[in-house]
């Protein structure tokens, strides 16, 4: 479908960031990165991981972008090769900053739009719960199930474990859609994913058989792994004699790190005391306004 770049609104706060049509590389390391368009500083309801950073940037082999995705999901794509961002009904700017938003026509009455930009949640630019959501893509199904697909591998190296923790975000955030607008916003869960490309079903079936103390583990170990992964870029862009520098490079990305894991392990905590049935390889909206309205 063509872009509706008459009715683009361009109204709100003056973005932060330029307008751009292909994303620009920037440091790999995290708190070098020139903007702070990858960070979590006070952001953990705002959908940023810092996951992510380890597994855009890959194998810190040599100095610069490794084997990662280099963030592709906020790549634009040309217009009509898909993957357009769905609003759900509720969502307005508010105030917020939209210019780095092309709206595009609606797709079975679901409202559409195109990043022809780059957004930083923290210096007030407005960011679709479907950004916030990425790798998941929440959709229903019949009987009232709420399923998932999720960026294929190809496109989001991210590790499984981490995929699972970021859906407990998923949940909480989109339970609390529902609740601002409930006939709206079952109907963009119904509509919305049929016009998406590069997703694959997602199995959540393991939330039901893990318990918090194994996905804290799992969790954990993923970070271990990307903190390491940090330090070696750290070693190959900072040199050694400015050692502070380098200590304090790391610090943060441990921070941002270990802030936004337990964010969405007490997220977790919640479902798994709820003892959420997800044997349907979903969740039901019964069992969703069960376990965050207890």
């Amino acid at each position: 479908m063509e872009h509706n770049v008459e009715n683009a609104p361009g109204g709100g706060r003056q973005n932060s960031l330029p307008i751009v049509q292909e994303l620009e590389y920037v440091s790999p390391i995290y708190a070098h990165t020139r903007v702070d368009l990858h960070g979590v500083t006070n952001a953990c309801n705002s959908g940023k991981i810092p996951h992510c950073h380890g597994y855009a940037n890959g194998d810190a082999k040599e100095s610069g972008p490794g084997n990662g995705c280099i963030y592709r999901c906020c790549k634009i794509d040309p217009a009509g090769a898909g993957n357009s961002i769905y609003l759900f009904a509720d969502e307005r700017a508010d105030g917020l900053n939209e210019r780095h938003l092309q709206y595009l026509e609606p797709y079975g009455a679901v409202r559409r739009a195109d990043c022809i930009g780059r957004c930083n949640p923290e210096a007030g630019d407005f960011k679709p719960a479907d950004c916030r959501y990425y790798p998941h893509l929440p959709w229903l199904a019949e009987g009232d199930i709420i399923k998932f697909k999720t960026g294929i591998r190809a496109k989001c190296p991210m590790d499984n474990v981490i995929r699972l923790l970021h859906l407990a975000y998923v949940l909480k955030d989109m339970w609390q859609s529902l609740q601002r607008e409930w006939d709206g916003n079952l109907h963009v869960l119904k509509v919305a994913h049929l016009a998406m490309v590069q997703y694959e079903d997602f199995d959540i079936t393991p939330l039901g058989q893990l318990t918090l103390d194994s996905l804290t583990q799992m969790v954990k170990v993923e970070n271990v792994r990307l903190l390491q992964r940090e330090e070696m870029r750290i070693n190959l862009e900072i040199p050694p004699e400015k050692r502070q520098e380098r200590l304090g490079a790391l610090a943060r990305y441990r921070v941002d790190l270990e802030k936004v894991t337990l964010s969405r392990l007490k997220i977790c905590e919640r479902i798994f005391h709820a003892k959420v049935d997800f044997t349907k390889n979903g969740i039901s909206l019964d069992e969703l306004q069960r376990c965050f309205t207890s």
